[in-house]
């Protein structure tokens, strides 16, 4: 594994794999719309996300079984797009948020609401009186069950 050699420890297959999958989490067009990773990054006064976590990711596990979080802190010290903490344990991404992507900032996340009866409609309509309701995401288990919460973006 890529631990075996630290010097060509950026031309490692496995390390480049893991590295572009981890430039993509952290990506304009992944990250922006990552709730779990946005989630993550909010519980962290400077956005960092812990390493150990995102090696959990089946993608991750696939490419790197059993990762050392402090041997994927090696490798992600070789992007120059993604920032490592001093201890080797959590990652963000280096430049800003694109600052287009503003639906982050215009959006809620609501729960509570009734199993039986919600729908986009309804809940774009109960919201409609605290602004121009953009878009509706009513939230479902992998059954497709509703989990009685949503998130719903706004139009400014």
């Amino acid at each position: 594994g890529p631990s075996s050699h630290l010097g060509g420890m950026c031309d490692d297959k496995t390390a480049v794999a893991v590295l572009k999958q981890m430039e993509f989490y952290f990506s304009d067009s992944n990250y922006p719309k990552d709730k779990f990773m946005r989630a993550q990054a909010a519980l962290n006064p400077d956005g960092y996300i812990s390493i150990e976590k995102i090696m959990m990711f089946n993608h991750m596990k696939q490419l790197w079984p059993d990762a050392d979080p402090k041997e994927v802190a090696k490798v992600i010290k070789c992007s120059p797009l993604l920032e490592v903490n001093e201890e080797g344990t959590l990652i963000k991404r280096s430049a800003d948020l694109p600052t287009e992507d503003v639906c982050a900032l215009r959006s809620i996340y609501a729960r509570l609401f009734p199993q039986e009866g919600t729908t986009i409609g309804s809940v774009a309509e109960f919201f409609g009186k605290h602004g121009t309701v953009f878009s509706v995401h009513l939230r479902r288990e992998s059954d497709k069950t509703f989990k009685r919460s949503v998130f719903v973006e706004f139009a400014t």
